[in-house]
């Protein structure tokens, strides 16, 4: 397994970041149009939201950093005619990309979004035209992975490597067989622009993020603690447990798929909810049984739970993700004593009271 450091500012210090996820991701009707669509001003959009920074990238703009940005959005599966423009079109992807990625839908591309987006673009896939061929086992590029994508819209789950192998012809399948269509699994041109047009649009601009969190159901141990990930989960490898890297690594990583949801593992108040280069969309939780304050890095988008808002455990938080100093899909938690998280406190090893946690509601770390 990878791991990967960098030079975090003193507010946070180093995080340990391995391995690659598969992304689930929604698509709109007519938003793979067959030719690529235009930034010319026909396209339907939305009021775009303000900027908060000046190098984020929003419709009007236009440039390198922007052909960028669209050539970026070929690779994950959402052509854009590469212009240097941002017109509506790229508006349009971009939106998509954002309530996929379960984002504040803003049609705008901060510096830390077009980060992300450029590792959802790995592999780097062959540019192909959607719809232009007929799609069969051992076929791969950028068509693939916007079929796979689309897939996913209609809810079959299939990652999106943008290879078509021998498990996305079953997922093919099992869509064909849904849509009253022979399943032989391979997928023509006409049926591509079927599973097409059965996709739902994204929302407009200034939507909630699609990952805004309802009741979880999680499971509360005897002790009044609930253990964070709400699914299968493992420990990593040398270097991603608490004190290694010579003392720089102050927590523990626990990997689980990206989009797993993540909840309180006690009761407490939010007492930031922000982003930041290394740790990514990261939340802190005060005022503990013990008094300690837990810290929940690398989510998969902004907590949705603004400061000073007070929890229970097993209240939902957030997703895992993989974003900041992360190539991997995991929450990095972090546990320090009073004062607290970077006021004073000191940070201690978090994996007993995980282990314990998980224990208590059923959930041990499988072996990864």
């Amino acid at each position: 397994m990878r791991r990967q450091t960098d030079a975090v500012p003193a507010r946070i210090r180093a995080l340990a970041v391995p391995a690659a996820c598969a992304i689930a991701l929604l698509a709109p009707a007519a938003a793979l149009a067959d030719p690529v669509p235009s930034d010319d001003g026909t396209a339907t959009t939305s009021p775009p939201a303000a900027r908060k920074s000046p190098s984020d990238l929003a419709l009007g703009d236009s440039g390198s950093k922007v052909l960028a940005l669209q050539k970026t959005l070929w690779q994950v599966g959402l052509p854009v005619a590469r212009d240097g423009n941002f017109g509506p079109a790229t508006e349009l992807m971009l939106r998509r990309y954002e309530h996929e990625e379960g984002l504040p839908v803003d049609g705008v591309a901060d510096s830390a979004q077009r980060i992300s987006m450029r590792k959802r673009a790995h592999p780097q896939r062959a540019e192909k035209r959607f719809a232009s061929r007929t799609l069969k086992v051992g076929a791969s590029g950028t068509d693939v992975r916007a079929i796979q994508r689309l897939l996913l819209d209609n809810g079959i789950r299939v990652p999106t490597h943008g290879k078509y192998t021998a498990a996305v012809r079953s997922r093919v399948q099992q869509w064909e067989r849904k849509a009253d269509m022979t399943p032989d699994g391979v997928l023509s041109r006409p049926e591509a622009r079927t599973l097409r047009q059965t996709a739902p649009p994204p929302p407009a601009a200034g939507s909630a993020p699609a990952s805004t969190l309802g009741g979880s159901g999680a499971k509360v141990g005897d002790d009044g603690y609930a253990f964070p990930i709400q699914g299968r989960w493992h420990y990593g490898d040398a270097g991603t447990y608490f004190g290694e890297r010579g003392g720089a690594h102050q927590g523990v990583d626990a990997f689980a798929s990206c989009g797993t949801p993540l909840v309180a593992a006690s009761s407490g108040k939010v007492a930031h909810n922000q982003v930041q280069s290394a740790a990514g969309n990261y939340l802190v939780i005060t005022g503990t049984p013990t008094g300690e304050d837990q810290a929940y890095m690398h989510m998969k988008a902004r907590s949705p739970l603004k400061e000073g808002t007070a929890v229970k455990a097993g209240d939902p938080i957030g997703l895992v993700g993989d974003t900041g100093n992360a190539d991997g899909c995991h929450l990095h938690f972090e546990l320090w004593s009073k004062p607290g998280w970077y006021t004073g406190g000191k940070p201690r090893d978090p994996k007993p009271d995980l282990d314990r946690w998980s224990k208590a509601v059923g959930n041990p770390p499988t072996k990864g």
